[in-house]
């Protein structure tokens, strides 16, 4: 079997949408974190639980790093962390507004 390629990558991300940073722009998908249902006293019904992450394909934006600003579909976000997901192919930053 022939190794996973980035062009194979690039099926997963045709969909995206486009995220334009300091370090390239590529195909992205971002998800926002599901509301919260009130379970406990500190939660409110409606509270986002977390920040909108973006999964990316890695060797298209290799040096996206903590502060670096994204734009996507108009909205300007800065990145809060990075992680590369499995074998690396893929990885995912989480974002904020910004």
């Amino acid at each position: 079997m022939a190794p996973f390629s980035t062009a194979d990558a690039a099926i997963f991300v045709r969909d995206g949408k486009q995220a334009v940073t300091a370090v390239g722009s590529a195909l992205v998908h971002l998800d926002y974190p599901e509301e919260v249902e009130q379970f406990s006293s500190l939660s409110k019904p409606g509270q986002v639980a977390g920040f909108p992450r973006m999964t990316y394909i890695t060797a298209e934006l290799p040096g996206l790093v903590f502060g670096v600003a994204v734009e996507i579909e108009g909205v300007s976000y800065k990145v809060k962390w990075t992680r590369q997901l499995d074998d690396g192919m893929f990885s995912q930053a989480e974002l904020q507004k910004g």
